[in-house]
Protein backbone atom coordinates (compact mmCIF):
# COMPACT_ATOMS: atom_id res chain seq x y z
CA UNK A 1 0.00 0.00 0.00
CA UNK A 2 1.43 3.02 -1.18
CA UNK A 3 1.28 5.65 1.76
CA UNK A 4 1.58 9.25 2.31
CA UNK A 5 2.34 10.66 5.81
CA UNK A 6 2.74 14.68 6.00
CA UNK A 7 1.93 18.04 8.32
CA UNK A 8 0.33 20.93 6.51
CA UNK A 9 -0.41 24.14 7.87
CA UNK A 10 -2.12 27.80 6.88
CA UNK A 11 0.39 30.33 5.37
CA UNK A 12 0.50 33.76 3.91
CA UNK A 13 2.70 34.84 0.81
CA UNK A 14 4.90 36.53 3.37
CA UNK A 15 5.39 33.59 5.61
CA UNK A 16 6.34 31.47 2.64
CA UNK A 17 8.86 33.39 1.39
CA UNK A 18 10.16 33.93 4.87
CA UNK A 19 10.53 30.26 5.77
CA UNK A 20 11.95 29.63 2.40
CA UNK A 21 14.53 32.09 3.04
CA UNK A 22 15.19 31.02 6.62
CA UNK A 23 14.77 27.06 6.66
CA UNK A 24 14.90 26.29 3.48
CA UNK A 25 18.04 28.75 2.60
CA UNK A 26 20.98 25.56 3.16
CA UNK A 27 19.25 23.79 0.85
CA UNK A 28 18.28 26.55 -2.20
CA UNK A 29 20.63 24.40 -5.00
CA UNK A 30 18.21 21.21 -4.36
CA UNK A 31 15.08 23.45 -5.42
CA UNK A 32 12.58 22.90 -7.87
CA UNK A 33 9.64 24.89 -8.87
CA UNK A 34 6.20 23.39 -9.86
CA UNK A 35 3.17 24.52 -11.99
CA UNK A 36 0.58 22.41 -10.48
CA UNK A 37 -2.98 22.31 -12.47
CA UNK A 38 -5.33 19.62 -10.44
CA UNK A 39 -9.32 18.40 -11.74
CA UNK A 40 -10.37 16.19 -8.77
CA UNK A 41 -13.14 13.93 -10.30
CA UNK A 42 -15.80 12.06 -8.64
CA UNK A 43 -19.06 9.87 -10.15
CA UNK A 44 -22.36 12.22 -10.63
CA UNK A 45 -22.92 10.13 -7.44
CA UNK A 46 -20.49 11.30 -4.88
CA UNK A 47 -19.15 7.75 -4.63
CA UNK A 48 -15.59 8.89 -4.09
CA UNK A 49 -16.77 11.87 -1.66
CA UNK A 50 -19.07 9.27 0.47
CA UNK A 51 -15.93 7.02 0.42
CA UNK A 52 -13.80 10.24 2.28
CA UNK A 53 -11.44 9.37 -1.29
CA UNK A 54 -10.05 11.74 -3.51
CA UNK A 55 -9.65 11.56 -7.13
CA UNK A 56 -7.37 13.67 -9.15
CA UNK A 57 -5.38 14.46 -12.39
CA UNK A 58 -2.64 16.84 -11.92
CA UNK A 59 -0.77 18.29 -14.45
CA UNK A 60 3.04 18.87 -13.21
CA UNK A 61 4.69 21.67 -15.32
CA UNK A 62 2.51 19.88 -17.89
CA UNK A 63 2.55 16.56 -17.01
CA UNK A 64 -0.58 14.74 -15.91
CA UNK A 65 -0.52 12.20 -12.72
CA UNK A 66 -3.47 10.21 -11.97
CA UNK A 67 -3.23 9.98 -7.91
CA UNK A 68 -6.24 7.99 -5.09
CA UNK A 69 -5.68 8.68 -2.18
CA UNK A 70 -7.36 7.38 1.06
CA UNK A 71 -8.28 8.04 4.51
CA UNK A 72 -5.77 6.61 7.11
CA UNK A 73 -6.07 8.54 10.02
CA UNK A 74 -2.63 10.24 11.89
CA UNK A 75 -1.44 12.55 9.60
CA UNK A 76 -1.94 9.45 7.18
CA UNK A 77 -3.10 8.96 3.85
CA UNK A 78 -3.29 6.08 1.23
CA UNK A 79 -1.77 6.97 -1.45
CA UNK A 80 -1.38 5.75 -5.01
CA UNK A 81 -0.46 7.33 -8.67
CA UNK A 82 0.01 6.74 -12.31
CA UNK A 83 1.68 8.73 -15.15
CA UNK A 84 -1.22 9.94 -17.29
CA UNK A 85 -4.69 12.29 -17.88
CA UNK A 86 -7.21 9.23 -17.04
CA UNK A 87 -7.62 6.86 -14.57
CA UNK A 88 -6.75 3.58 -14.80
CA UNK A 89 -8.25 0.91 -12.39
CA UNK A 90 -5.58 -1.95 -13.12
CA UNK A 91 -2.47 0.29 -13.09
CA UNK A 92 -4.39 1.63 -9.68
CA UNK A 93 -4.93 -1.57 -8.21
CA UNK A 94 -1.32 -3.17 -8.93
CA UNK A 95 -0.05 -0.84 -7.08
CA UNK A 96 -1.98 -1.53 -4.05
CA UNK A 97 -5.07 0.82 -4.45
CA UNK A 98 -8.62 -0.72 -2.56
CA UNK A 99 -10.26 -3.34 -4.63
CA UNK A 100 -13.21 -2.01 -4.87
CA UNK A 101 -11.98 1.30 -6.90
CA UNK A 102 -12.36 -1.39 -9.92
CA UNK A 103 -16.19 -0.95 -9.96
CA UNK A 104 -16.14 3.07 -9.44
CA UNK A 105 -14.17 3.41 -12.32
CA UNK A 106 -16.66 1.47 -14.28
CA UNK A 107 -18.90 5.05 -14.00
CA UNK A 108 -18.25 8.03 -15.77
CA UNK A 109 -16.47 10.55 -13.95
CA UNK A 110 -17.26 14.25 -13.82
CA UNK A 111 -14.95 17.20 -12.83
CA UNK A 112 -16.05 18.42 -9.53
CA UNK A 113 -13.38 21.41 -8.35
CA UNK A 114 -9.63 22.44 -8.75
CA UNK A 115 -6.58 24.07 -7.69
CA UNK A 116 -3.86 25.62 -10.01
CA UNK A 117 -1.11 26.80 -7.52
CA UNK A 118 2.98 27.18 -7.57
CA UNK A 119 5.13 24.75 -5.63
CA UNK A 120 8.22 25.60 -3.98
CA UNK A 121 9.45 22.35 -3.35
CA UNK A 122 12.88 21.94 -0.96
CA UNK A 123 13.78 17.56 -0.89
CA UNK A 124 15.58 18.11 2.63
CA UNK A 125 18.07 15.14 4.52
CA UNK A 126 17.08 15.52 7.88
CA UNK A 127 19.29 12.79 8.80
CA UNK A 128 21.40 9.93 7.40
CA UNK A 129 18.71 7.79 5.36
CA UNK A 130 16.04 10.41 6.46
CA UNK A 131 14.28 12.43 3.77
CA UNK A 132 11.09 14.86 3.78
CA UNK A 133 10.38 17.28 1.20
CA UNK A 134 9.40 21.07 2.21
CA UNK A 135 6.45 22.12 0.17
CA UNK A 136 5.23 26.12 -0.23
CA UNK A 137 2.19 26.63 -2.26
CA UNK A 138 0.31 29.30 -3.66
CA UNK A 139 -2.21 29.93 -5.66
CA UNK A 140 -6.16 29.39 -5.87
CA UNK A 141 -8.85 26.69 -5.41
CA UNK A 142 -11.33 26.89 -7.55
CA UNK A 143 -15.35 25.41 -7.88
CA UNK A 144 -17.12 26.50 -10.75
CA UNK A 145 -16.82 30.19 -11.12
CA UNK A 146 -16.11 30.62 -7.19
CA UNK A 147 -12.22 31.22 -6.19
CA UNK A 148 -10.10 31.31 -3.12
CA UNK A 149 -6.87 31.78 -2.40
CA UNK A 150 -4.47 29.03 -1.91
CA UNK A 151 -1.51 29.15 0.73
CA UNK A 152 -0.22 26.40 2.45
CA UNK A 153 3.30 24.78 3.82
CA UNK A 154 3.05 21.02 3.61
CA UNK A 155 5.95 18.81 5.40
CA UNK A 156 6.05 15.43 3.93
CA UNK A 157 7.95 12.41 4.79
CA UNK A 158 9.66 10.88 2.08
CA UNK A 159 11.69 8.25 3.54
CA UNK A 160 13.37 6.93 6.69
CA UNK A 161 12.12 7.62 10.16
CA UNK A 162 9.08 9.61 10.51
CA UNK A 163 9.80 10.88 13.61
CA UNK A 164 12.26 13.24 12.46
CA UNK A 165 10.41 15.09 9.83
CA UNK A 166 7.57 15.30 12.64
CA UNK A 167 10.46 16.83 14.78
CA UNK A 168 10.84 19.48 11.72
CA UNK A 169 7.24 19.91 11.09
CA UNK A 170 6.85 20.68 15.16
CA UNK A 171 10.06 22.91 14.78
CA UNK A 172 8.41 24.95 11.94
CA UNK A 173 5.17 25.33 13.51
CA UNK A 174 6.63 26.77 16.85
CA UNK A 175 9.06 28.85 14.76
CA UNK A 176 6.81 30.31 12.96
CA UNK A 177 3.43 30.10 15.16
CA UNK A 178 1.71 27.82 12.58
CA UNK A 179 -1.52 26.51 12.58
CA UNK A 180 -2.28 23.22 11.38
CA UNK A 181 -4.54 22.78 8.43
CA UNK A 182 -6.96 20.09 8.55
CA UNK A 183 -8.60 20.29 5.35
CA UNK A 184 -7.56 19.05 2.19
CA UNK A 185 -7.10 21.19 -0.72
CA UNK A 186 -9.83 18.79 -2.51
CA UNK A 187 -12.13 19.28 0.73
CA UNK A 188 -11.62 23.25 0.52
CA UNK A 189 -12.28 23.86 -3.08
CA UNK A 190 -15.46 21.93 -2.37
CA UNK A 191 -16.43 23.91 0.23
CA UNK A 192 -16.45 27.06 -2.02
Amino acid sequence: MGMEREWKYRATSELLDKIERETAGRYADRKTVIQMETTYLDTAEGDFAKRRWTLRVRKENGKPVVTLKTPAGDNLRGEWEHPGDTPDASRLLTLGAPEELKALLQKPLIATCGARFTRRAVPMELAEGCFAELALDEGVLFRGERQAPLCEIEVEHKAGEAAATEALAKLLEARYGLQTETRSKHLRAMQL
